[in-house]
């Protein structure tokens, strides 16, 4: 299957963290053009980075959120081009991956005899937002790339000026809408396996027993008050990780390390050390 992968990015320093870099790497594999948007300047290393492992690199200002990156991204590769691709990956910088192998993914996927899927998804919530294939990762193919439906989608798309409004826009709109339009979908790791709503979060660490090759960025860096009230443990998914799978964690703790507060970060991963007065401050008694 011929495919173009949009990996949009933003960093405030304009720094590539290595973890894009081993997940840009693994994705070659199945893709045959990557174009990277950033919505951030680039620091001279780091656009030699990405250099090296991308065939396409666009930086703009961050106006329009992921939502624009995507739309201007499509017109500068050219949506006659499109036309000669089996399938369009839409995916970004808010998770670490493939913590298991884009292989498993892509041969499931492959199997399945739909218009568009995704990695991972969000059950609905009555009254708020309808089920949606989560925009971290979604893959469009020939049919739906290049219906009328999603150019006027795309052309059709207002300013976007918030994260929520991305949120109401495109990523809890998109499946929903072209779904009713009688396009048909697909999710490697389905919110229906789940208790929760929302299981690359709050069921972490069961989609990663499930192979799930994604975790999310944010439960690191969460409101620790929020994760502690819903019993999200990021320290055990870490733990899981290292000991489970071939990911190299030192590129999660690289990312985590220059960009989440210090206080946040020891919260979320129980960086603590109890020490025995009596026994002096040189024994810790749990670590």
């Amino acid at each position: 299957m011929k495919r173009v992968a949009f990996y949009l990015f933003y960093d405030e320093q304009g720094v590539v963290d290595d973890y894009v870099i081993y997940k840009l790497n693994a994705l070659r594999e199945f893709v045959e053009h990557i174009f990277v948007v950033s919505n951030s300047q680039l620091t001279p290393e780091s656009r030699k980075k990405l250099e090296a492992v991308s065939d396409t690199i666009f930086c703009r200002e961050n106006i329009g959120f992921d939502v624009w990156g995507y739309k201007e991204a499509m017109e500068k590769f050219g949506t006659d081009r499109l036309k000669d691709y089996d399938e369009a990956i839409f995916l970004n910088y808010t998770f670490f991956g493939p913590i298991f192998p884009f292989s498993e993914a892509f041969a499931a996927a492959e199997a399945e005899n739909v218009d568009f899927w995704g990695l991972s998804d969000h059950a609905a919530i009555e009254g708020i937002l309808p089920q949606h294939i989560q925009s971290h990762f979604i893959a469009v193919r020939n049919k739906l790339l290049n219906s009328i439906e999603f150019s006027d989608y795309w052309e059709k798309m207002p300013n976007i000026e918030s994260y929520d409004a991305s949120v109401l826009h495109h990523e809890s709109k998109f499946t929903n809408h072209f779904s009713k339009k009688g396009f048909t979908c697909y999710v490697y790791c389905s919110d229906k396996n789940y208790p929760s709503e929302y299981p690359t979060f709050f069921d972490v660490h069961a989609t990663l027993e499930d192979r799930c090759p994604l975790i999310k960025r944010r439960i690191f860096f969460n409101d620790p008050l929020f994760t502690d009230v819903n019993a999200v443990m990021p320290f055990k998914a870490l733990e899981f990780i290292e000991k489970n799978t071939e990911y190299p964690v030192d590129l999660i703790r690289q990312n985590l390390l220059r960009t989440v507060p210090p206080k946040t970060l020891a919260n979320s991963l129980e960086l603590l050390k109890v020490f025995d007065a009596s026994a002096g401050a040189a024994s810790p008694i749990n670590s």
